[in-house]
């Protein structure tokens, strides 16, 4: 919106002087629609910007929310969100109730002083004040902190990838030094994660055609901090991430899969394998054994009650 509004007046402002006639005035207006027209990679369809969360019972701490603008459906984003390392540390990062469903990425202290991140979300999203990821930060000095997004790109959700333009906005606030360290605020968040359904996939560019369990889930509260994966009804969990190649490739072991938020609230969801054979079919070879020792002792003993009368 701000280039359209500098090629406006960049058009129709008189250069030597006020305008003769409106003719003029019109004549460089079309001139302006042709080029809005010419150039559409001028407007802008979303806008990622800040936003300075105020919490009275926050106390010392500096909360920003990162919020997307869109009426196109995007279904990718990705970029970094400066801030001034010498006067702000970052406290907790957290993802609850986020826009994204799948983290390439999960927002993370790349370099002091910025955060990177990248997420996908099938299917597209799309709207206003869509929240992509929060941040609390803690103050270290005393100033005026700018917040900065950088290296921002945004794909359209139309099958080909198409990069679209994305507009961004800074965000200063006033920083104080802060006094008192705030805890982590889990102790109210009692909800676990939602439900969610894992998968099991193959494809010849992921691990060399190999299968792998593809799952995902969200936590509107704090956010999921780790997923644990087991193969088989019994052994220890494995931290894992998706997607996660299968140990037992012959697909004949009962899948479970734990998400657990930052709050240590956590879901376990099952999943059978296509060829996880049932407990009658595992123990089959045994009944069949004992069947057989039961019909022979039971031949022997009716041969030897037959002899000894």
């Amino acid at each position: 919106m701000t280039e359209r509004l500098a090629l406006l007046i960049l058009v129709l402002w008189p250069t030597t002087g006020p305008a003769k006639n409106m003719t003029s005035i019109f004549k460089k207006a079309s001139i302006l629609l042709i080029a809005l027209g010419a150039f559409p990679f001028l407007a802008s369809a979303a806008t990622l910007h800040l936003n300075k969360v105020t919490e009275e019972s926050s106390g010392s701490k500096l909360i920003i929310e990162i919020l997307l603008d869109s009426d196109e459906i995007l279904n990718a984003i990705e970029g970094q969100l400066n801030f001034p390392k010498e006067l702000l540390e970052v406290f907790q990062i957290s993802d609850g109730d986020s826009l994204i469903t799948f983290w390439v990425e999960k927002p993370n202290i790349k370099t002091p002083g910025l955060i990177s991140f990248s997420g996908i979300t099938p299917g597209g999203f799309y709207g206003e004040n869509r929240k992509v990821f929060s941040v609390v930060f803690l103050g270290k000095g005393e100033g005026e902190a700018e917040f900065n997004l950088m290296n921002i790109k945004a794909l359209l959700n139309d099958g080909l990838g198409t990069e679209t333009l994305i507009e961004t906005k800074t965000l200063k606030v006033p920083v104080s030094r802060n006094t008192d360290a705030p805890t982590y605020e889990t102790s109210t968040d009692k909800t676990p994660p939602e439900i969610f359904k894992p998968s099991i996939e193959s494809d010849p560019n992921i691990f060399e055609g190999q299968h792998f369990l593809v799952f995902h889930t969200q936590d509107k509260d704090t956010g999921i901090d780790y997923y644990e994966v087991r193969e088989g009804d019994s052994g220890e969990f494995k931290k894992a991430s998706s997607p996660y190649l299968l140990e037992h490739q012959g697909l004949d072991k009962k899948l479970f899969v734990k998400a657990v938020d930052r709050a240590g609230n956590q879901i376990t969801v099952e999943l059978e394998s296509k060829n996880l054979k049932k407990e009658w079919e595992e123990s089959s070879p045994f009944v069949i054994i004992i069947l057989i020792v039961i019909i022979v002792l039971g031949l022997f003993l009716t041969a030897w009650l037959k002899l000894k009368k």
